[in-house]
């Protein structure tokens, strides 16, 4: 090979434009969809494995090294009569395979628009994160180690991490997170304006808050401030991975995007309780059953009442730490006002399949690969084109953003470079 040509890579630098938030390595990952926003400073991505696992086969298949402790706690749970969502959790204390936990719930709940070939697909998801600086993408995954120590922790803090692998060439660093199969607080409220529910019923908007508060005191406690505390890094999650004594099996309150996650200190948790306040004020205001009737004199009813010391608070009427714990404490009055079963229109709301079955299907059929001789401007048109994707000695990859048939372009390390021509092979 000529040593004055440029290399595969240079020639395809117009395919990373500057700034660029990377896509998962495509070596390692089939990317279903893209799930962040697209001028998000991360890169997030709904992904199957790149080689592909045998089909998922449900199990009832019991852990024979599960402790006498274990084995108690869970017959004392099979006498409860009336608490069907935390009777569908028993199986977190036997079972060896989460997957076979989370088919089976979703199943019973039938929450899932997904028939059963691509319901026995999602246990297999993943949730591949990117970011354009590496150190930001580990401190993250440290945070998220540090909180997953301890199974207390599953009640607050969403998702960990699977695998993750970082390079001084961030287009290959990547953190592998299990995925949440619910929506964000911002996704939820909006979905129960949209589906005519008449918004999120009051006893419900109290379960929030309690897990909100819980769930950011939780952090405090460690020693930690998020940082971002708002609804689209708020999540509800109806299928936890460890077993613990859930109020009448409503969904955990979690935190996600750790990204400015540090040290707390007085002024960093003012702010955290300040952004989760109004999270709070915002939930009531906009998606809540109360919502339409805030402007009228009715003043009675308990949310209201937990609106005004929450809009009271923020003004800075009272000491942010005592009026939080009598906030909470209000909350958890109303929450008992709810039912012992989920309604299933909104346990619905509170399911999410992330991908569609067209997305499933278009993800395990393998792209197109072509051969082309182009000069170097030809080339670099062809690289812009959405529906193509060239891979370099790095990048082998399928385009991040791809939801439609796609064709790729990758080079199998048998690349020669002509005078005036550049051409690549996959065989």
């Amino acid at each position: 090979m000529d040593p004055s040509a440029p290399s595969f890579d240079q020639a395809f630098s117009v395919k990373r434009l500057p700034g660029a938030v990377p896509s998962p390595p495509s070596d390692s990952f089939r990317v279903v969809k893209t799930l962040s926003a697209p001028k998000s400073s991360a890169g997030v991505y709904l992904c199957l494995p790149r080689a592909l696992p045998p089909p998922f086969e449900p199990s009832n298949k019991i852990d024979p090294d599960i402790d006498h402790d274990t084995i108690e706690n869970h017959d004392a749970w099979k006498t409860l009569s009336g608490f069907a969502r935390l009777q569908q959790q028993l199986p977190l204390l036997t079972y060896k395979n989460l997957g076979d936990v989370l088919y089976k719930s979703m199943q019973e709940n039938r929450t899932s628009a997904l028939s059963e070939q691509y319901l026995r697909m999602l246990p297999q998801l993943v949730v591949v994160k990117t970011r354009k600086d590496t150190d930001v993408l580990r401190n993250e995954a440290t945070q998220f180690d540090e909180h997953r120590k301890r199974d207390k922790a599953s009640l607050f803090i969403g998702s960990y991490v699977l695998r993750a692998e970082y390079v001084d060439s961030s287009p290959t660093s990547y953190n592998c997170l299990r995925p949440i199969f619910g929506p964000t607080l911002a996704q939820f409220g909006e979905a129960n304006i949209l589906n005519d529910q008449g918004g999120i019923p009051s006893w419900f908007v109290a379960h929030i808050i309690v897990g909100l508060i819980d769930a950011v005191w939780f952090l405090h406690e460690e020693g930690l401030v998020h940082g971002k505390v708002e609804a689209s890094n708020i999540m509800l999650n109806l299928y936890p991975t460890v077993h613990h004594h859930r109020y009448r099996g409503y969904p955990d309150i979690l935190l996600i995007d750790f990204s400015a996650t540090g040290p707390s200190n007085e002024d960093a948790i003012k702010k955290d309780e300040r952004d989760m306040l109004k999270v709070i004020e915002q939930t009531i205001t906009r998606w809540s059953d109360v919502a339409p009737f805030l402007d009228t004199d009715e003043v009675g009813d308990p949310l209201i009442a937990l609106l005004a010391a929450v809009e009271m608070t923020l003004s800075g009427h009272f000491d942010g730490y005592h009026s939080v714990s009598d906030l909470r404490d209000g909350a958890e009055d109303l929450r008992h006002e709810g039912p012992h079963l989920i309604p299933k229109a909104l346990m619905k709301l509170l399911h999410a399949d992330l991908a569609t079955a067209a997305e499933l299907d278009r993800a395990v059929q393998e792209p197109a690969v072509i051969e082309v001789a182009a000069d170097t401007e030809t080339l670099g048109e062809i690289s812009e084109d959405e529906s193509v994707t060239v891979g370099g000695s790095d990048y082998g990859g399928v385009n991040p953003e791809s939801t439609g048939d796609k064709t790729r372009i990758i080079e199998d390390g048998n690349v020669e470079f002509g005078e005036d021509k550049e051409w690549a092979r996959s065989g």
